[in-house]
């Protein structure tokens, strides 16, 4: 039974050769059992033609970034509330209650948080340790500390609001930025209401943070103000450089006494996975092989490489 009397619109973005899936029907649904007036706004490439999947479904043509196309559904729309969810993301039964909160809310923004689907494998577990941290400490810890800048790119909830005319691949900071400037009321829940597939190989993440890495070049670049660059730049340290002075602190303690910093490492795994035995594992490891990824984007943010395409 609905229980919102509402519209919703459902948005979401696929990229070559990528269907509507399951995940997205599945929220679709959802969404639907709380209101009689949804929509499903589905991005894609020129020439693709998608199936209804029996929803009221607005097909839009378009490519470039997430960010790009959200902003300029914005600009033609009314008044809406959106809810824009990633095609590879498969939601949680808490999603319709947080989507409620969300909608009936004061809040102009809303988000909870994303964790990892299970999957084997090195990389992949690595992938689910690094969820942990920014998911559970690191955004909740910004926000609470007034220096956040970025949400949850993957499923979040917003009303129709002029996002500024820059492009980037970081929708999440992008709108995180507009959000903290404009002083945008928001809504947001500690639980898990969606699970992201995670990327499985070396090639698939170095590939992922050389995106993010023209993303943030392309948004610094695009600042007007010396605080909006000093908060890409917190925001950098804490997600990409927060290592360097981990690694000085492990060898400060190897020097003096290498038990203690054996205790440091697993202290640090255990904060990271909250204690849960089999990522605590993972969470070692995720300290001495990670950095290799940051040191990546590093590099790419250094080239200065701007957007240029949506892969």
């Amino acid at each position: 039974m609905a229980v919102l009397n509402k519209e919703l619109r459902m948005v979401t973005y696929l990229r070559d050769n990528e269907e509507f899936s399951n995940n997205l029907i599945r929220a679709a649904q959802i969404l639907s059992s709380i209101t009689q007036k949804l929509t499903i706004v589905v991005f894609c490439d020129f020439g693709r033609t998608i199936g209804t999947h029996g929803f009221n479904m607005e097909i839009i043509n378009m490519t470039g970034t997430k960010y790009a196309r959200l902003r300029r559904l914005m600009l033609e729309d009314s008044d809406y509330c959106y809810v824009s969810i990633d095609n590879d993301i498969m939601v949680e039964k808490c999603f319709e209650e947080f989507v409620l909160s969300a909608v009936t809310s004061n809040s102009e923004v809303a988000w909870a948080r994303i964790a990892a689907q299970k999957e084997h494998g090195f990389i992949a577990n690595l992938v689910v340790v690094d969820k942990l941290l920014s998911h559970n400490l690191l955004r909740p810890l910004l926000w609470k500390f007034h220096v956040g800048i970025t949400i949850p790119g993957q499923c979040f909830v917003i009303k129709n609001m002029n996002l500024p005319p820059t492009d980037t691949f970081l929708d999440d900071i992008a709108i995180g930025m507009f959000v903290r400037k404009s002083r945008s009321k928001i809504y947001t829940s500690a639980n898990i209401i969606a699970r992201e597939r995670p990327n499985v190989t070396f090639k698939s993440l170095f590939g992922q943070r050389k995106r993010w890495a023209k993303g943030f070049y392309s948004l610094f670049s695009d600042c007007k103000s010396g605080d909006e660059h000093f908060q890409l730049m917190a925001h950098a340290f804490v997600y990409h450089f927060l290592w360097i002075p981990h690694y000085a602190v492990l060898w400060l303690l190897f020097l003096s006494s290498p038990p203690v910093c054996v205790l440091y490492i697993a202290l640090i795994a255990a904060v990271i996975s909250q204690r849960n035995i089999r990522y605590t594992l993972w969470a070692i490891l995720y300290q001495f092989v990670f950095p290799v990824f940051h040191i990546w984007w590093i590099y790419n943010v250094l080239k200065g490489e701007r957007n240029n395409d949506n892969s």
